[in-house]
């Protein structure tokens, strides 16, 4: 039996997102921001002038203040807002229901991952960080997405950084050196043999160029960035079901971009 080693679990257990760094920082200005009379106002006005090409700027101060709310600002594909006009057009929007609230319902699923009240993990930010990526990210996007594309081409996928007792090993040190000096830190501290240019390669990532293929008018277009590949796939889903967004919708052009 052929099987396929991945390395899903490793950025999240060793610390290998920007996530790590970028969302204790943003929670961190967006408070200080906050503080200043009358900016909370007027900043989505001033932050589409200043970058209309980058959306989620315009929420900052609306979301990133709570730690939850920095975190589905940076794995959002769709804002709030956006996904209850989306749930309006599709006619799945029900009345009494409470809108779509993403601080929310990140909060809750950290809550469902660590068995009990988070708030203590807050004083950990990295910590936190670690359990939100792994309940949410991991457990919802990769994990699936490995999965069904290793069975459409018939590999058995394994996942061994994936393990409780691996983590509980890491947890019991505390996630060092990972959480203090990173994860190269720490394949250095595991595996020194190995040969000094793989610690100084840049990190490559990739993007599937899906919603590329399936635009017909996509030709000659130069590929886009993940977020705003990522949205305008999203929106060709939601049009195959049904959820038509009207080409003069100007949210729609708001909407593909990153």
């Amino acid at each position: 039996l052929k099987v396929a080693l991945s390395g899903l679990g490793g950025d999240e257990l060793f610390g290998g997102y920007s996530s790590f760094r970028d969302i204790p920082r943003w929670r961190a200005r967006a408070a200080r921001l906050r503080g200043i009379p009358g900016l909370a106002a007027i900043w989505p006005i001033v932050a589409r002038r200043l970058a209309p090409e980058t959306p989620k700027l315009a929420s900052v101060l609306r979301y990133g203040a709570s730690f939850a709310g920095a975190y589905a600002l940076r794995r959002a594909v769709f804002l709030p807002h956006e996904v209850d006009r989306l749930l309006e057009r599709s006619g799945l929007a029900e009345p009494g229901i409470r809108p779509y609230d993403a601080p929310f319902d990140a909060w809750e699923q950290m809550r469902c991952a660590v068995l009990g009240d988070p708030t203590h993990l807050l004083r950990d930010p990295w910590k936190a960080v670690h359990r939100l990526e792994s309940s949410l990210y991991l457990r919802h996007q990769l994990l699936r997405d490995a999965d069904w594309a290793g069975m459409a081409h018939g590999v058995e996928i394994r996942t061994p950084l994936v393990d409780s007792w691996l983590r509980a090993k890491m947890g019991k040190l505390d996630f060092e050196p990972a959480k203090s000096s990173g994860k190269a830190a720490l394949v250095r501290a595991a595996v020194p043999e190995l040969p000094r240019q793989l610690f100084l390669r840049p990190k490559s990532g990739f993007q599937l160029p899906i919603a590329d293929w399936l635009e017909a008018d996509s030709c000659g277009r130069r590929p886009s960035r993940v977020g705003a590949q990522s949205r305008r796939l999203a929106l060709l889903v939601l049009e195959g079901f049904g959820v038509s967004i009207p080409a003069s919708d100007t949210s729609r052009e708001v909407d593909l971009r990153e």
